[in-house]
């Protein structure tokens, strides 16, 4: 992987940027929250990620030759979860993680007009290669944060 490639972000304006998240979070979303409940991101586990892109990579290795780029995957769409209505509290939000195929053209209709979808679609089910059937592509192992944060992080404060 070249690494000229990929993109970091300005320590200075993530600073900015996650304090701009804290006010508009305690402001508009949950003005009773306690600067220690302001929820704040989440941990991923590398392992986690390394299988998603591993099936995704085997995905991708098995189209045919015949299928067309707007088919294999590109990219992840995150989803923001709650597993609990009730629970006031932000401790039970966490990410869900789905493959996006595509991101251009995706066929064409009756009038043999292009179907676009221009960032892409969700691919909520995956043929596993190895047992030849379908089974759901959405991942959720993100631990919500403060939960499982870093306190110390300039990003936290």
């Amino acid at each position: 992987m070249n690494t000229d490639q990929i993109q970091t972000f300005d320590i200075e304006k993530a600073k900015k940027e996650t304090s701009y998240w804290r006010e508009f979070y305690k402001a508009k979303l949950s003005p009773e929250s306690t600067e220690e409940d302001i929820f704040r991101g989440f941990r991923i586990p590398l392992a986690d990620l390394e299988d998603i892109l591993t099936r995704i990579k085997s995905y991708n290795s098995v189209l045919v030759e015949g299928d067309s780029k707007e088919k294999e995957i590109h990219s992840l769409r995150v989803y923001l979860a709650k597993k609990d209505q009730s629970n006031t509290k932000s401790d039970d939000i966490h990410v869900l993680l789905v493959p996006v195929a595509g991101g251009t053209v995706l066929g064409v209709n009756e009038s043999e007009e292009p179907l676009v979808q221009e960032y892409g679609q969700d691919l909520l089910e995956m043929l596993d290669p190895g047992r030849l059937d379908l089974e759901s592509a959405i991942y959720d192992f993100s631990t919500p944060c403060p939960q499982q944060c870093d306190k110390s992080s300039e990003l936290y404060k």
